[in-house]
Protein backbone atom coordinates (compact mmCIF):
# COMPACT_ATOMS: atom_id res chain seq x y z
CA UNK A 1 0.00 0.00 0.00
CA UNK A 2 1.91 3.59 -0.90
CA UNK A 3 2.61 5.19 1.91
CA UNK A 4 0.23 8.09 3.47
CA UNK A 5 -2.86 6.53 1.60
CA UNK A 6 -6.00 5.87 3.92
CA UNK A 7 -8.45 2.77 3.46
CA UNK A 8 -11.80 3.76 3.19
CA UNK A 9 -12.37 2.35 6.55
CA UNK A 10 -9.94 4.72 8.22
CA UNK A 11 -12.02 7.19 6.08
CA UNK A 12 -15.26 6.44 7.80
CA UNK A 13 -13.26 6.06 10.88
CA UNK A 14 -12.05 9.44 11.13
CA UNK A 15 -15.03 11.34 9.16
CA UNK A 16 -17.93 9.38 11.02
CA UNK A 17 -19.42 8.45 7.71
CA UNK A 18 -20.15 5.06 6.52
CA UNK A 19 -18.60 2.67 3.70
CA UNK A 20 -21.93 3.43 2.09
CA UNK A 21 -22.09 7.29 2.55
CA UNK A 22 -18.15 7.06 1.18
CA UNK A 23 -18.93 4.77 -1.64
CA UNK A 24 -22.19 6.69 -2.15
CA UNK A 25 -20.24 9.99 -2.99
CA UNK A 26 -17.77 8.64 -5.14
CA UNK A 27 -20.32 7.50 -7.89
CA UNK A 28 -21.42 10.99 -7.24
CA UNK A 29 -18.36 12.60 -7.98
CA UNK A 30 -17.62 14.12 -4.62
CA UNK A 31 -15.03 12.12 -3.64
CA UNK A 32 -12.28 9.95 -5.73
CA UNK A 33 -9.87 7.28 -4.67
CA UNK A 34 -6.57 8.44 -5.35
CA UNK A 35 -5.10 4.62 -5.52
CA UNK A 36 -6.23 1.25 -5.44
CA UNK A 37 -4.84 -1.73 -3.67
CA UNK A 38 -3.95 -5.29 -5.78
CA UNK A 39 -7.19 -6.35 -4.44
CA UNK A 40 -8.69 -3.04 -5.88
CA UNK A 41 -9.41 -1.66 -2.17
CA UNK A 42 -10.18 2.14 -2.19
CA UNK A 43 -6.81 3.78 -1.40
CA UNK A 44 -7.75 7.67 -0.23
CA UNK A 45 -5.04 10.49 0.49
CA UNK A 46 -5.93 12.51 3.63
CA UNK A 47 -7.34 15.68 1.94
CA UNK A 48 -10.39 13.07 1.29
CA UNK A 49 -10.79 13.92 5.18
CA UNK A 50 -11.06 18.22 4.58
CA UNK A 51 -13.20 17.74 1.26
CA UNK A 52 -15.43 15.29 3.37
CA UNK A 53 -15.47 17.86 6.23
CA UNK A 54 -16.22 20.94 4.02
CA UNK A 55 -19.31 19.02 2.39
CA UNK A 56 -20.49 18.18 6.18
CA UNK A 57 -20.25 21.46 6.64
CA UNK A 58 -22.24 21.75 3.75
CA UNK A 59 -24.88 19.54 4.10
CA UNK A 60 -25.13 20.89 8.12
CA UNK A 61 -26.44 24.43 5.89
CA UNK A 62 -29.09 22.04 4.24
CA UNK A 63 -27.31 22.22 0.87
CA UNK A 64 -28.31 19.75 -1.02
CA UNK A 65 -25.35 16.95 -2.80
CA UNK A 66 -26.69 18.67 -5.78
CA UNK A 67 -25.65 22.11 -4.57
CA UNK A 68 -22.23 20.68 -2.99
CA UNK A 69 -21.30 19.27 -6.30
CA UNK A 70 -22.45 22.63 -8.27
CA UNK A 71 -19.86 24.52 -5.90
CA UNK A 72 -16.96 21.90 -5.61
CA UNK A 73 -16.91 20.01 -8.92
CA UNK A 74 -16.77 16.48 -9.38
CA UNK A 75 -13.97 14.17 -9.68
CA UNK A 76 -14.15 14.71 -13.69
CA UNK A 77 -13.88 18.48 -13.30
CA UNK A 78 -13.33 19.58 -9.81
CA UNK A 79 -13.20 23.10 -8.58
CA UNK A 80 -10.00 24.96 -7.61
CA UNK A 81 -10.09 26.56 -4.34
CA UNK A 82 -10.59 29.76 -5.59
CA UNK A 83 -13.77 29.12 -7.36
CA UNK A 84 -15.41 27.09 -4.39
CA UNK A 85 -14.55 29.71 -1.91
CA UNK A 86 -15.98 32.50 -4.67
CA UNK A 87 -18.82 29.97 -5.40
CA UNK A 88 -19.84 29.17 -2.01
CA UNK A 89 -19.52 32.56 -0.72
CA UNK A 90 -22.37 33.52 -3.23
CA UNK A 91 -24.28 30.69 -2.43
CA UNK A 92 -24.08 31.00 1.26
CA UNK A 93 -25.41 35.13 0.55
CA UNK A 94 -28.23 33.77 -1.04
CA UNK A 95 -29.45 31.18 1.57
CA UNK A 96 -28.79 33.93 4.29
CA UNK A 97 -31.29 36.16 2.44
CA UNK A 98 -33.72 33.36 2.19
CA UNK A 99 -33.56 32.64 5.67
CA UNK A 100 -33.95 36.19 6.38
CA UNK A 101 -37.28 35.92 4.36
CA UNK A 102 -38.43 33.51 5.68
CA UNK A 103 -37.58 35.01 9.44
CA UNK A 104 -40.10 37.77 8.48
CA UNK A 105 -42.51 35.54 7.21
CA UNK A 106 -42.46 33.67 10.60
CA UNK A 107 -43.23 37.40 12.54
CA UNK A 108 -45.58 38.19 10.73
CA UNK A 109 -47.38 34.75 11.06
CA UNK A 110 -45.92 34.60 15.28
CA UNK A 111 -48.56 37.88 15.09
CA UNK A 112 -51.23 36.96 13.57
CA UNK A 113 -51.08 33.64 16.35
CA UNK A 114 -50.32 36.21 19.22
CA UNK A 115 -53.95 37.80 17.07
CA UNK A 116 -55.70 35.05 17.04
CA UNK A 117 -54.77 33.63 20.61
CA UNK A 118 -55.86 37.02 22.66
CA UNK A 119 -59.20 36.79 20.75
CA UNK A 120 -59.57 32.97 21.19
CA UNK A 121 -58.98 33.64 25.26
CA UNK A 122 -61.23 36.52 25.73
CA UNK A 123 -64.05 34.69 23.94
CA UNK A 124 -63.27 31.55 26.74
CA UNK A 125 -64.03 33.94 29.22
CA UNK A 126 -66.80 35.90 27.76
CA UNK A 127 -69.83 36.52 30.16
CA UNK A 128 -71.77 39.23 27.52
CA UNK A 129 -75.06 39.23 27.71
CA UNK A 130 -76.15 37.78 24.40
CA UNK A 131 -75.59 34.74 26.12
CA UNK A 132 -73.89 33.01 29.06
CA UNK A 133 -71.97 30.35 27.25
CA UNK A 134 -68.45 30.48 26.46
CA UNK A 135 -67.64 31.89 22.79
CA UNK A 136 -66.85 30.06 20.04
CA UNK A 137 -64.16 31.21 17.51
CA UNK A 138 -67.26 31.64 15.57
CA UNK A 139 -68.78 34.64 17.86
CA UNK A 140 -69.78 37.81 16.14
CA UNK A 141 -69.37 40.08 19.06
CA UNK A 142 -65.85 38.80 20.07
CA UNK A 143 -64.40 42.07 19.10
CA UNK A 144 -66.32 43.74 22.00
CA UNK A 145 -64.14 41.34 24.18
CA UNK A 146 -60.92 42.79 23.07
CA UNK A 147 -59.51 45.41 25.12
CA UNK A 148 -57.27 47.66 23.02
Amino acid sequence: MPVGLLKIGDVAAQTGLTLRTLRYYEELGLIEPDNRTKGNFRLYSPTVIHRLGFIASLKKLDFSLDDIRALMGTSSNWQDDADIVRNTRAALKVKRDKIMEKLIELEEMKQDVDRTLAILEACTTCQVEHHNAPCDPGCQHKANHLQP
